[in-house]
């Protein structure tokens, strides 16, 4: 399995080669937007509702429609990053009660894949210096209290609609 992984990942670095930056809209286009719009409303727009139906707690309809989203791309080795990127998408879902504000957020990641990838293929960045830096602790703890504040804002109802009601 992790040969297959390998190949699927060196077709896709051959997919994602940017000589120009009409290429880069065109990835932009196909690896960002496209692929955010449709899970998005797969996976949060019309699974996750179902679950919110189903189970006792909204949380757990998340943490599931999330790891059908992980397991659902078939790419094993990245399943834990993934499915927690769903968590955080499906948790902006249920919190706000905004799809577009969870597209909005799958778009930004999908696309910060995109731009550092055409970065790096132009030497303008080099993308080891950046993980360095991205995942220095300090800049980690910055994030994870702005994530919370947002999260809590969120659930204290200034941006909630009630999509769960039993």
């Amino acid at each position: 399995m992790k040969k297959e992984e390998v190949d699927a990942s060196n077709k896709f670095q051959q997919y994602i080669k940017m000589d120009s930056w009409q290429q880069l809209l065109l990835n932009l286009t196909v690896f960002s937007l496209i692929p955010a719009f449709c899970e998005e409303v797969f996976f949060r727009g019309t699974m996750q509702p179902l679950w919110y139906k189903c189970l006792p707690k909204p949380w757990l309809a998340v943490f599931i429609t999330a790891f059908l989203f992980s397991l659902l791309h078939f790419q094993f080795q990245g399943f834990l990053p993934r499915f927690l990127a769903g968590v955080v998408f499906g948790g902006i879902f249920y919190l706000s009660g905004s799809l577009w504000l969870s597209i909005s957020s799958h778009i930004l990641y999908n696309s910060s894949v995109v731009l550092l990838n055409y970065a790096n293929q132009h030497s303008q960045v080099n993308i080891i210096s950046l993980g360095k830096i991205l995942l220095n602790p300090l800049l980690l703890i910055v994030a994870a209290l702005g994530m919370a504040i947002l999260f809590f804002q969120m659930y204290q109802g200034r941006y909630k609609k009630y999509y769960y009601n039993k």
